[in-house]
């Protein structure tokens, strides 16, 4: 919900679910798409993100629910996430670490801006090599998703497409564009 919106917006829309009982695949699986469509108005894309959160709802249930997805291995849901349209590695990767409580990392924007930066990447690595790189060096739940966090919040606030590397955590070890 949250791509292309703000955070403020999909928390919005995370309440009406919630009032409404809807935070139950079982539930959204049969819902109506124009009624969730309507639901889903303060975030950007309602229309495709309702059809999607619906499509995922019956993949899960036609599963057997989400006990049964946190049994399944990380390449099997990836593989099963990205079959979705519109669900792409990045997504995936978000909601395998979050909502699914397995280690992997998504690989976004911001990370490979702050890992350019910091000399880690050169910056025209695939998705794949990025996120087995971090993986190979972080591999519990906890550090995954606290260097996510992390790089992300850094990546958004500091170091941007026009860095403020004098504001950055960071700068002490960067090697970023502005130095």
């Amino acid at each position: 919900m949250v791509q292309r919106s703000k955070w403020e917006c999909a928390v919005k829309v995370l309440e009406n679910l919630r009032r409404r009982g809807l935070i139950d695949f079982h539930k959204l699986a049969v819902f109506n798409v124009g009624k969730l469509e309507e639901l889903f108005k303060p975030i950007g894309f309602r229309k495709a993100k309702a059809r999607r959160i619906i499509e995922l709802s019956n993949k899960i249930v036609s599963i057997g629910g989400l006990e049964k997805l946190r049994e399944m291995d990380v390449s099997v849901l990836r593989s099963m996430l990205t079959s979705i349209r519109g669900i792409g590695f990045e997504t995936a990767d978000a909601i395998i670490l979050y909502a699914l409580n397995k280690p992997t990392i998504p690989v976004s924007k911001h990370v490979r801006r702050v890992l350019r930066r910091l000399g880690v990447i050169r910056g025209n690595e695939e998705y794949e090599s990025i996120r087995e790189l971090i993986l190979s060096n972080l591999r519990d739940l906890y550090s995954l998703k606290l260097f996510y966090a992390g790089i992300t919040a850094v990546g958004k606030f500091t170091c941007k497409s026009r860095p403020k590397c004098s504001k950055c955590i960071l700068r002490n070890i960067c090697r970023g564009e502005s130095k």
